[in-house]
């Protein structure tokens, strides 16, 4: 797709759209032909772009640093480089400024991220704004509804046998052949239970009723992808009980404890700077699913296994969310969005619903308090969801707890992350949260080594 230039024209371009492959020819023959037509253009751009560069190059991404600092000297050439603040998209009131000053502009904002389209799109009605991503050619951001469609079916028995699976002792793996299962290990879930069984396997088998068609054909689905990342447990091959479905195989995660034991325990085992890492490791496993479509969907500490602050485990990924099959269950207290019967069987999740058990697990980690904490509910969590009494100015204020200490010991990136979400909604996108803690650790570890 093309953009359609005109007369007078106003870009707001995030800063990972400039080092996309191809996008800088695209821009070349923008600022090429309003030069020739001479179009009005302006470009704005987040007062943080710059600091991309430097992030950049300390993760060894030097090609991609270059690239984004010749783009900017580019721009500056032309004097069409023009700096805004947003608080890292968090505060838009001076964009908006520039979006009215620009109203009888077109606006085109171009960015790769979908959490910072979900930001701007407030602007879609009240100006004329249009939103593109890039990937060799434009593409247009299209706003989703709150209601999309899973792949569901009301009764399946037609297409799959509900077998009763209490008490087998072995089941047939396409791949592994047949496996005894370990019946004195069994740990019972919501929609089965987990044996071990040969070579550090786990097999999870189902329960009648979760035996159904949608959980058969979202399995093949995942077990085709051919996913591998040896800190996610996904589905290896599908498990069959006189050759009826009845459950998946997946690694064993030896030597390790939920997430869920060490949040009861305070993380206790843990220093602050381990806390740190554990939080850095758990999101970027989260971001890996993200960049391929993946949303965990039930995502809650018990499913978290940690061997210590570096190995961090997902399991139970037979349930994630891939396509049009949805993640049927959920845990009240990491769920924002109350779903109503049946409805997360038939619904899909939005990656924006994924984001409060990222915050609220992320602020347990680090905070060591439920984020709804107040001296006045003493740490139960509350039912409001948006109640937040940590302060985002920390200037002058002496801590008297242990958890306001931390609080203020976090860069002012990352009490905004916290603040801006809880009390506003807004999201600051995974590639951010883990770029801040990865300089932070760094630092700290720096420090720590000099």
């Amino acid at each position: 797709m093309e953009l359609i230039l005109n007369s007078n024209m106003l870009f707001f371009i995030e800063e990972s759209i400039l080092i996309e492959d191809g996008f800088i020819d695209e821009l070349r023959k923008i600022i090429e032909s309003s030069n020739k037509n001479k179009y009005k253009i302006r470009f704005l751009f987040d007062n943080n772009t710059k600091d991309l560069i430097k992030t950049l190059a300390s993760n060894n991404n030097v090609k991609k640093s270059y690239l984004l600092d010749g783009t900017i000297d580019i721009l500056n050439e032309y004097k069409l480089y023009e700096e805004i603040e947003t608080n890292s998209y968090l505060e838009m009131s001076l964009l908006e400024k520039e979006l009215k000053k620009g109203k009888n502009s077109t606006i085109y904002f171009l960015t790769q991220k979908e959490n910072i389209f979900n930001s701007l799109k407030v602007f879609k009605d009240k100006y004329n704004c249009k939103f593109y991503k890039y990937y060799g050619t434009f593409e247009e951001w299209l706003v989703k509804t709150q209601k999309l469609d899973a792949f569901y079916l009301e009764e399946d028995s037609d297409y799959i046998p509900k077998v009763e699976t209490k008490g087998i002792k072995y089941v047939y793996s396409p791949k592994y052949g047949y496996l005894k299962l370990d019946l004195k290990t069994e740990k019972s879930g919501g929609e089965g239970s987990v044996f071990k069984t040969y070579n550090n396997l786990m097999a999870k088998i189902y329960k009648p009723e979760s035996i159904t068609y949608v959980n058969f054909k979202k399995l093949s689905a995942m077990i085709d992808m051919n996913l591998f990342n040896p800190n996610i447990c996904w589905p290896k091959d599908l498990l069959y009980y006189d050759n009826n479905f009845v459950g998946f195989l997946m690694d064993e995660i030896d030597n390790a404890e939920p997430l869920l034991t060490m949040r009861l325990e305070n993380f206790s085992s843990l220093s602050h700077l381990e806390r740190f890492i554990l939080c850095y490791n758990m999101l970027k496993n989260i971001k890996y699913l993200h960049d391929k479509g993946i949303l965990v969907g039930d995502l809650k500490p018990d499913n978290i296994l940690v061997k210590n602050k570096n190995e961090v485990f997902f399991i139970d990924c037979g349930c994630y969310q891939i396509d049009d099959y949805a993640c049927p269950v959920c845990h009240p207290e990491y769920t924002k969005r109350v779903f109503k019967k049946d409805e997360i069987k038939k619904q899909l999740r939005l990656v924006e619903d994924e984001y409060y058990p990222i915050n609220k697990m992320a602020f347990e980690i680090l905070i060591r308090k439920n984020h709804t904490y107040s001296p006045d509910n003493l740490d139960i969590e509350n039912q409001d969801k948006n109640q937040f009494y940590y302060p985002l100015n920390v200037n002058g204020i002496k801590p008297q707890t242990e958890d306001m200490a931390i609080w203020c010991f976090l860069t002012q990136p990352m009490r905004e992350y916290f603040y801006y979400y809880f009390k506003d909604g807004r999201i600051t996108d995974l590639g951010t949260w883990c770029n801040e803690l990865k300089i932070f650790i760094d630092k700290m570890m720096t420090k720590m080594n000099s």
